[in-house]
C-alpha cells in the first residue's frame, strides 16, 4: 500500500474466479468518489471525449485572448487569458486528460489543482480589479479586493511550503470570500447598468454556484450524481466562456468606436474641403462681377476667414488652458519651457523654474470633500497669478495640486522675491468654506541657471523637483532653491521660509 499525505494507493493481487466478490471498508472523514459502474470504461471514454472538447475550447479561448493582448496591450486580456490557461490545466488534471501527456512530478492531482487554483484565483481577482477600475467602482471596494489578492497569494505560498490541512482550509475560505465578493460586485455592475454587467453576473454566479456545490459535496452535506469536482469545473468553464464572449464584444465595440471616430473625422475633412472649394469658387466668380459685388464678396470672405481664424485660436487656447483654474496647463508648460530654455541658451540670460505644491492637499480632500479641494486649487491659482507682474512670467497647473512657474530673464534674487510673495499670499489669507476658514500653505522648489550648450533640458526641472522634495521633507510651508551647474548637477542648496528672504 502506497501512502502519501493526500493519496492512498491500495494494490490487490487476486486470482480471477467466477463469483469473486471484493469488499472494502473505508473509514474516512470526508466524501470520496469511486466509480462502480459495470460499463465504467465506456462511460469514461465518453466523458474523456466530452472533456477533451471542452478543454480544447478553453485552450483556444485563452490563446485567443493572449493574442488580443499582444495586439492591443489591454491588460484585462492578459489576466483573463492566463486565467483561462489555469482553468484549462485544472480541467485536464481533474478529468484525467493530463495523464495522456504528463504526470505531476512533485504533487499529486489534488495538490496540483490547489496550486493552479490559487494562481487562477489571483488572476481572476486582478482581472476584476482592472474591470472595477474602468467602471469607477468605489475605492474601498478596490482596496478590499487588493487585500484579498495579497491574502490569497500569501496563503497559497504557505500551503505549498507546508501542505498543512489548515493552510488548505484557509485557501478554500479565502476562495469562498473572493467568490462572494465577485458575485456582489457583479450585482453592483448590473445595478449601475454597466455594459455587459448582466453577463458578468451570470459568469460569477456560475463560479459561486459551482464552488458552493463542490464544497458541500466534499463535506458530505450534499450527494451529487457526479464527481465532487464536476460542479466547480462546470462553473469555471461557464465563466471562461461567458467572459470570453463579453471581452470579444467589448473589443468589437472599441473597434467600432474607433471606426466611427475615423468616419466622423473623414466627414469633417470632406466638409472643410467643400467649404474651401466653395470659397475659392465664390472668389473666382466675384472677379467677373461688378466692383461692388467683388468688394462685397471679398468682405464676406474676409469675415468668414476671420471667424475661422478666431475659432482656431479659441480651440488652441482651450487646448492649453486648465479647465478648473483657468490658467495654462501642462501642455502649454512643456512648449513654453522648451522655448525659454533655448532662448536662455541663445541669449545667455538666466532662466528660473519654480515648482509649487499645496501642502496636505489629500487631507483637505478627505476632510472637506473634492468640491472644496477643487475650490482650493482654483483660489491658489488665482492668488499665484495675482503675484506675477510681468507678462513673460508664466503660471501653469503642472498636475493635481502642483503648479509650475517659468520666470524668463530672472536672476536668483528676483526669483526668490517672487516665491516669497507667492508663499505669503497663500499663507496670510485663509480660504473660506462652509465649515469656516481653512488655512492653506504651499511648498516650493526653485532653480535658476543660465543655460549652457552642454546642459540637458531636464536639468532645471530636476533641480526644482529636488528642491520641492527637500522643502516637503523639511516641514512644508517653505521653499528651497538649487543653483544648477553646467552639467545639470546641484553644487549647493539653501533652505528658506517666506519670512527668511
Amino acid at each position: 500500500m502506497l501512502k502519501s499525505p493526500w493519496n492512498w494507493l491500495l494494490t490487490l493481487s487476486l486470482a480471477l474466479s467466477p463469483g469473486l466478490v471484493v469488499a472494502a471498508n473505508l473509514d474516512i472523514s470526508s466524501l470520496i468518489s469511486i466509480d462502480l459502474a459495470d460499463d465504467s470504461y465506456t462511460l469514461q471514454a465518453r466523458a474523456l471525449a466530452i472533456n477533451g472538447l471542452f478543454c480544447g475550447v478553453l485552450l483556444v479561448m485563452a490563446v485567443f485572448k493572449l493574442f488580443v493582448y499582444w495586439h492591443s496591450r489591454t491588460i484585462g486580456f492578459l489576466f483573463h487569458g492566463c486565467y483561462g490557461l489555469c482553468v484549462f490545466l485544472m480541467t485536464t488534471v481533474a478529468t484525467g486528460l493530463s495523464s495522456f501527456f504528463w504526470q505531476p512530478p512533485f504533487w499529486n492531482t489534488f495538490q496540483f489543482i490547489l496550486v493552479i487554483g490559487v494562481v487562477a484565483a489571483v488572476l481572476i481577482a486582478l482581472f476584476a480589479g482592472d474591470l472595477f477600475a474602468q467602471a469607477k467602482a468605489p475605492k474601498r471596494l478596490q482596496v478590499v479586493l487588493r487585500i484579498l489578492i495579497l491574502a490569497i497569494a500569501i496563503s497559497g505560498l504557505v500551503m505549498v511550503l507546508s501542505w498543512h490541512l489548515y493552510a488548505v482550509r484557509l485557501v478554500v475560505l479565502l476562495a469562498c470570500l473572493l467568490s462572494l465578493l465577485l458575485l456582489g460586485c457583479s450585482i453592483w455592475l448590473r445595478q449601475k447598468q454597466v455594459r455587459y454587467g448582466g453577463f458578468y453576473l451570470i459568469a460569477w454566479l456560475a463560479i459561486s454556484a459551482g464552488f458552493g456545490l463542490t464544497l458541500l459535496s466534499y463535506k458530505g452535506w450534499l450527494v451529487l450524481p457526479v464527481a465532487t469536482h464536476v460542479p466547480l469545473i462546470i462553473g469555471l468553464i461557464v465563466e471562461v466562456i461567458v467572459i470570453s464572449f463579453v471581452m470579444a464584444g467589448s473589443f468589437a465595440d472599441a473597434k467600432q468606436a474607433r471606426l466611427a471616430a475615423q468616419r466622423e473625422s473623414l466627414k469633417n475633412a470632406e466638409r472643410a474641403n467643400r467649404l474651401q472649394q466653395q470659397a475659392l469658387q465664390a472668389q473666382a466668380n466675384a472677379t467677373e462681377e461688378l466692383e461692388s459685388k467683388v468688394q462685397e464678396r471679398t468682405f464676406e470672405l474676409e469675415v468668414a476667414l476671420r471667424e475661422l481664424e478666431e475659432t482656431n485660436r479659441q480651440l488652441e487656447e482651450q487646448s492649453t488652458v486648465d479647465f478648473l483654474t483657468g490658467v495654462k496647463n501642462r501642455k502649454h508648460f512643456d512648449k513654453r519651457y522648451v522655448a525659454e530654455f533655448r532662448r536662455s541658451r541663445r541669449e545667455q540670460t538666466p532662466l528660473g523654474v519654480v515648482m509649487l505644491d499645496i501642502d496636505h492637499f489629500k487631507r483637505i480632500n478627505d476632510t472637506y470633500g473634492h468640491l472644496v479641494g477643487d475650490e482650493v486649487i482654483r483660489q491658489v491659482a488665482h492668488r499665484i497669478q495675482s503675484v506675477l507682474k510681468r507678462p513673460s512670467d508664466t503660471l501653469t497647473r503642472y498636475g493635481g495640486e502642483e503648479f509650475a512657474l517659468i520666470l524668463p530673464a530672472t536672476h536668483l534674487e528676483g526669483a526668490l522675491l517672487v516665491v516669497e510673495e507667492v508663499l505669503t499670499a497663500i499663507r496670510q489669507t485663509p480660504f473660506i468654506t462652509n465649515d469656516g476658514a481653512l488655512p492653506v500653505t504651499i511648498s516650493g522648489g526653485l532653480s535658476v541657471a543660465v543655460v549652457q550648450p552642454e546642459m540637458e533640458p531636464n536639468g532645471l526641472l530636476d533641480a526644482a523637483d529636488q528642491a520641492l522634495y527637500s522643502a516637503k521633507e523639511a516641514g512644508r510651508d517653505q521653499a528651497k532653491w538649487q543653483q544648477v551647474g553646467a552639467q545639470g548637477h546641484s553644487p549647493q542648496s539653501l533652505l528658506f521660509k517666506s519670512d527668511d528672504f
